[in-house]
């Protein structure tokens, strides 16, 4: 029988879900960036070699589908800055791996909805992934790592190079050859520590503050936190009620495998039986009724195996 879910439990974790979450939460991180000027210092921060000026409204959770058949993508933050340049912002707790091949198909779903048909090549606009991680996302035991993709030779671009770039950013790694500004960052983070002094640190806690008492926000998360946790409860129920019949089956067909041997023994032992009284010129009747006395069975079923030892071979 299918146990109906702990709904009442799933919500007290769930709201002790939203209690605990912190900007490290992809939910949290999000709503967050979706602040102008949060992002715009953040890409500031993490990227100073771009010289990002001025952003567009971020768009959270974007989704990008080019054909009914592909597979779609939901970039956690998007945004375009002044010079038509495009940033993705990931926020990773979990280590799903394969990250360089994610962020790759991220950067082409970006790339290709920026052309259309007749369109130059050249009208492409750099793409920037950013990926902030709690945990070593190359596996370099590097806390900040950048890749980047040039174009030098095209001097009909409007957009100084890099054309594409990677950034992986560690926020578990302190490390000293880090830039300090990105450090702060780092460390707020992954265990929200505030430097008093850095006012855009300032600037991250307060936006953090405000998305979780932003109570559309809070509704918001719950109800997809419960969701998912429902979700979760319900496979486990299915993995444990398939497991439980498994065991069933297996031990219904345990006892069945046991009792055709039993049946197959007993069937062996009673023909010889019936082999020695037969040959010692014993009756019918005098057969089956030590067949019943010696093997405690029935008449009928004493007669039964009787008239099968008995048939031609």
């Amino acid at each position: 029988m299918t146990l109906e879910p702990p709904r009442t439990q799933i919500q007290r974790q769930v709201a002790a879900d939203w209690k605990e979450a912190t900007i490290s939460d992809g939910f949290i991180f999000n709503r967050a960036m979706t602040d102008q000027t949060v992002l715009l210092h953040t890409l500031q921060c993490l990227r100073p070699d771009l010289r990002v000026k001025q952003i567009n409204q971020p768009i959270a959770e974007f989704s990008l589908k080019h054909a009914r058949e592909s597979r779609g993508y939901r970039l956690d933050v998007f945004v375009s800055d002044e010079a038509g340049r495009e940033f993705d912002i990931e926020m990773q707790v979990v280590n799903y791996h394969n990250l360089m091949e994610r962020s790759l198909t991220y950067l082409a779903a970006m790339v290709e909805k920026q052309l259309e048909v007749g369109d130059e090549y050249n009208q492409l606009r750099p793409v920037h992934v950013i990926f902030l991680t709690k945990f070593d996302p190359l596996g370099k035991k590097r806390q900040y790592d950048c890749q980047e993709f040039f174009s030098t030779f095209d001097l009909r671009r409007p957009v100084a190079p890099p054309l594409v770039s990677f950034t992986f950013i560690d926020v578990t790694n302190d490390q000293a050859e880090t830039p300090a500004p990105v450090r702060r960052f780092c460390n707020f983070i992954n265990r929200g520590t505030v430097a008093a002094d850095d006012p855009f640190i300032l600037e991250l806690k307060k936006r953090e503050t405000y998305v979780k008492q932003n109570a559309e926000w809070r509704e918001t998360f719950m109800r997809i936190d419960f969701d998912q946790k429902l979700q979760e409860w319900q496979k486990r129920r299915e993995i444990a009620e398939s497991h439980e019949r498994g065991l069933r089956q297996g031990q219904e067909q345990e006892r069945q495998r046991a009792a055709q041997q039993a049946a197959q023994r007993e069937a062996k032992s009673v023909n010889e039986a019936i082999e020695i009284f037969v040959g010692q010129g014993e009756p019918k009747n005098a057969v089956i009724d030590k067949l019943v006395k010696i093997f405690s069975l029935s008449r009928s079923q004493a007669e039964r195996y009787y008239q099968d030892a008995m048939k031609p071979a």
